[in-house]
């Protein structure tokens, strides 16, 4: 895998947006890359020792990832060749918070607390929080993000070994955990079709904690009903 990020092509945010724009050329095909701009900036901070300068705003951020590009590039380029490593297309919608985050969060130092983008201070007023406990409140919905994004890809490598199993010509497209339903949307393409599966939260936290056999056959049932039956192997007579 050949991964190189565009340096001089990187977008910043646009208004009322926290999501950065890194082209990136993977094995010669251009694709943008999104980056949350929390992730960002720890990624930064883990690279330089310190949080990029954003106090006049996005575009000095991305003159400070500039200028200290040789120190940050290895860095994303880690999270640029993980996330195209992985079977599909995968996310995590909406927010969450676990006690754990919540106490690591309130255990951070204030100095060490990432920085507010603009459209993070306004949120914080209009939300009449101040500055820092905003700053902790994000820091916690990250650590619970961060776990149910790995949740998630998980469960994306599971599902694409078991739905080859189920039909050779299937591929996993997307695995999307929403947060607020508690359900995992799923799309699995079979030749010029996408086929939508459902799967409760629950029963793949049931499977994934207590490798529970009754919940890896229902997870596989839910598979099996989605597939159409012409597309299982014959069985030999």
């Amino acid at each position: 895998m050949t991964i190189e990020i565009l340096k001089d092509a990187i977008r910043p945010p646009a208004q009322n947006n926290l999501t950065w724009i890194f082209p990136v050329r993977l094995n010669g095909r251009d694709i943008e890359w999104k980056v949350d701009s929390f992730d960002l900036s720890m990624w930064f901070k883990e690279a330089v020792g310190r949080y990029p300068r954003n106090e006049k705003g996005d575009q000095e951020e991305r003159e400070d990832i500039r200028e200290n590009w040789s120190q940050v590039e290895p860095r994303l380029r880690v999270e640029a060749e993980r996330e195209a490593a992985l079977p599909c297309r995968i996310s995590v919608e909406g927010m969450r918070f676990s006690a754990s985050g919540s106490e690591e969060a309130q255990s951070i130092p204030k100095n060490e607390l990432p920085p507010l983008s603009d459209p993070q201070r306004e949120a914080a007023k209009k939300m009449g929080l101040s500055e820092e406990a905003y700053a902790r409140s994000l820091v916690a919905g990250e650590r619970t993000w961060n776990a149910l994004l790995e949740k998630t890809k998980r469960l994306a490598e599971y599902l694409q070994q078991s739905v080859m199993k189920l039909a050779k010509d299937a591929k996993l497209e997307t695995v999307i955990l929403r947060t607020l339903e508690e359900k995992f949307d799923i799309d699995i393409r079979l030749g010029d079709r996408v086929l939508p599966v459902r799967v409760r939260e629950e029963l793949v936290d049931d499977f994934f904690e207590t490798g529970s056999e009754q919940a890896e056959r229902s997870l596989n049932r839910v598979l099996e009903v989605s597939l159409p039956a012409s597309s299982f192997p014959r069985q030999a007579s």
